[in-house]
């Protein structure tokens, strides 16, 4: 399950459209580090559905495509292998719940497999669904990330003494180890 994640949604109507305002949007769309897929929820005119019409810079360049390549394929030909029914699953659970978390391989260009974790969710803009697939595709240097945090973690947690970690742009408590833990119980019962 997909546990940390940042979305920024829009809607940008004719009326108050910026185009500073829709070129930062679209930059951090495509600064995330993270894959970002938008497609149709329900039919086209085309009778299709789950069409991409839009993908982030990151997931272009992950699986090898160019924007208007990656446009022409939908989640169905990104997974190959993938049994219908699952997919059909995944379909069901956004439609019932607004979205879903699931594990998937997506086929790259040159057809090598890029394990992701995904969070889809449902969006409606002007009435219109579409879904946000966010994709943390597992590469070895996030899975190396991944791992020292958990490591860390332990660290953290087995240390008797009291343990703090900052975020150093605002200097608040971002994670406190058992121990400091344990002193503010102590603190706060007396």
């Amino acid at each position: 399950e997909l546990k940390d994640y940042y979305l920024l949604c829009f809607e940008v109507t004719q009326k108050n459209t910026d185009n500073n305002i829709f070129a930062i949007y679209k930059s951090v769309f495509n600064k995330l580090d993270l894959g970002l897929f938008i497609s149709n929820f329900n039919t086209n005119e085309k009778g299709q559905h789950g069409y991409f019409i839009e993908a982030n810079d990151l997931a272009c360049k992950q699986l090898g495509y160019s924007r208007r390549e990656l446009l022409k394929l939908n989640a169905r030909t990104l997974n190959p292998n993938s049994n219908t029914e699952a997919i059909r699953a995944v379909g069901r659970n956004i439609k019932r719940d607004g979205e879903a978390n699931f594990n998937a391989v997506h086929v790259g260009k040159d057809g090598t497999g890029h394990p992701v974790s995904v969070t889809a969710k449902l969006l409606f803009i002007n009435d219109v669904a579409y879904v946000l697939s966010i994709c943390r595709y597992n590469n070895k240097k996030q899975k190396q990330i991944d791992d020292d945090q958990i490591r860390f973690g332990r660290l953290m947690d087995l240390s008797w003494d009291e343990l703090y970690v900052f975020n150093t742009e605002d200097l608040k408590i971002s994670r406190a180890n058992t121990g400091a833990l344990d002193n503010w119980d102590i603190l706060n019962k007396k």
